[in-house]
């Protein structure tokens, strides 16, 4: 029984971290989070914001599993 709310476990952290970020150049679906931003500019701002994020609560990130400055990408799939 308590597989089946893992899921929501996890958004739910994932969208706790994130905060006021939700909307503002992130979206988050689980444990995968997509940053966007108009510009490189704005792109690297986000990305600094959100990876003070991660280090405040301790969160590691799979170097293979990450993607920088694309301009295209398959999320979630």
């Amino acid at each position: 029984m308590g597989a089946t709310d893992a899921a929501a476990d996890r958004q739910g952290v994932v969208e706790e971290i994130c905060g006021d970020l939700l909307g503002n150049g992130i979206l988050c679906w689980l444990d995968d989070i997509l940053g966007y931003a108009a510009d490189a500019t704005a792109h690297m701002e986000l990305l600094d914001k959100v990876l003070a994020r991660c280090e405040e609560y301790e969160l590691k990130l799979h170097a293979k599993k990450c993607q920088f400055f694309a301009t295209e990408i398959k999320w979630c799939g």
